[in-house]
């Protein structure tokens, strides 16, 4: 099998390019070297593959491929999908990409406030106000007009979590506990231990895979709150009095929040499952596993539920009985950003793939990949008819990226609009959460600790009679 192979892998909803250069490892083995355009890799070494009963194996690439009359057919990237590569000679000096393209700028901010540390969660916008925690363990609100602090409580341990803002309580997680804040001033009302001790945390820098800059935020519905905790912990809280009601163990970490619908809570823990409770006794309903350590919060949408993970893959899954429906492909890039469904399309971020996706939500089809500089793990935030979407970069990396806030049009992904923004000290810098929107103001952290408000552009008023797309259903982390 040594030599050089290329062809195409995917499916019916996606199917790329890609190239396979193969050599002896010395130890019995076949190394491994990757070309995929869409991912602007090139010659990128993935490790070594053994041949098992004439398979050649490579489970981190869902690789398993026979040689027959010269071809090499199997799996590729694509777990559910099927590749077919014919060997081409000599490897070719470089493979076609596509290049990112420039765009008008947007305008600067209107205003930027300095937090009191680094910043990974999105600032929740209620009213007016936007509430967000700091990795120095304060808690702040900032009015959205022009940038000034409401009030600033510390919490005493970091928040990587969003808040969730309900009648007159903030509810945020920090590092050891849930916290119902007085939305008017502050004060604390109760905490509410999730864990006997914080679990270590590794934030993003070049030696590690296993990144953690992420913390579940509350899911409120009617009188209890839902959330996940670092010893695998599914909690559920009376919002009142701050009492437990009941608490499920998963079989790892809960990092990102919870979903629902009217017949189950849905959590997603490490190593990676996804899991169906029962809201009133959480009773597991049903499990169903992911290829590699979660990426997001769920979404739950029209009786189904959308995962990602680290394996590079979003799983649409059954809601009522957790069996796959589809599975899509992300093209060896984790998927950090949680989906949301406008109009029957799923608009979803990636990390290394550096892309925003416009998906069918009902068959997985994509409808549109489209680059932008850096890594998106943030939700898309849909205004009209545009996306608004932010970026992060780190450096050094194997590929450059730009932290940047982009504008795309929603029916095609065009890039309408960009800014750069300023790099900072350190590995990344940029926007780790989501954006979030008040009225005609578009707020964003970035992770170096400040927070800015932006104009929206006109162009992304809807037209007369038209609404703008509804927030994330309960799923945001």
């Amino acid at each position: 099998m040594a030599g050089y192979w290329s062809g195409h892998t995917g499916s019916g909803r996606e199917r790329v390019a890609v190239g396979l250069e193969l050599q002896p490892d010395g130890g019995g083995g076949l190394s491994v070297r990757l070309d995929l355009p869409i991912a602007h890799m090139q010659s990128m070494a993935m490790g070594s593959a053994r041949i098992e009963d004439g398979i050649l194996r490579l489970p981190g690439l869902h690789l398993a491929l026979a040689r027959k009359a010269g071809r090499l057919t199997g799996t590729l990237l694509d777990p559910a999908g099927s590749a077919d590569l014919r060997q081409a000679g000599p490897r070719p000096p470089a493979m076609p990409s596509i290049a990112a393209t420039d765009a008008p700028a947007l305008p600067g901010p209107l205003w930027a406030v300095r937090l009191s540390g680094q910043v990974f969660a999105a600032p929740v916008v209620d009213a007016g106000i936007a509430y967000v925690g700091t990795t120095g363990g304060i808690f702040e609100a900032v009015d959205v007009r022009d940038g000034h602090r409401a009030w600033s409580v510390p919490l005493g341990f970091p928040v990587f979590a969003s808040a969730a803002v309900d009648g007159d309580a903030v509810y945020v997680a920090s590092d050891a506990f849930l916290h119902r804040l007085d939305r008017a001033d502050g004060r604390e009302v109760w905490r509410y231990p999730l864990a006997t001790e914080p679990a270590e945390r590794v934030l993003p820098h070049p030696g590690s895979a296993h990144w953690d800059g992420q913390a579940p935020r509350p899911l409120v519905l009617g009188a209890t709150l839902y959330i996940g905790s670092a010893d695998g912990g599914l909690h559920a809280v009376d919002a009142e009095s701050g009492r437990r009601l009941w608490r499920f163990v998963a079989p790892g970490r809960i990092r990102h929040g919870a979903a629902a619908d009217a017949s189950h809570i849905y959590a997603v823990s490490e190593p990676g499952s996804v899991h169906a409770l029962d809201p009133r006794t959480g009773e597991q309903r049903w499990r169903h596993p992911l290829s590699g350590q979660p990426g997001a919060a769920p979404v739950v949408h029209e009786g189904r539920v959308y995962a990602s993970d680290r394996g590079a893959l979003l799983h649409a899954l059954d809601a009522g009985d957790g069996h796959r429906l589809w599975l899509l492909p992300f093209w060896t890039s984790w998927v950090e950003s949680a989906p949301i469904i406008v109009d029957g399309t799923l608009y979803i971020g990636s990390s290394d793939l550096k892309r925003i996706s416009a998906i069918d939500a009902g068959s997985g089809k994509v409808r549109w990949r489209s680059e932008v500089a850096g890594w998106s793990w943030g939700t898309p935030l849909p205004a009209g008819r545009h996306l608004f979407v932010a970026t992060a970069a780190g450096a050094p990396y194997f590929q450059p990226l730009q932290a940047e806030l982009a504008m795309l049009d929603r029916a095609d992904g065009r890039v309408v609009a960009r800014i750069a923004l300023p790099a900072g000290e350190g590995f990344i810098w940029g926007v780790a959460g989501d954006l979030a929107r008040s009225g005609d103001t578009l707020v964003a952290a970035t992770i170096g600790g400040t927070l800015m408000g932006f104009a929206l552009p006109n162009a992304t008023t809807p037209q007369a009679g038209a609404d703008d797309p509804p927030s994330p259903p309960l799923s945001l982390r």
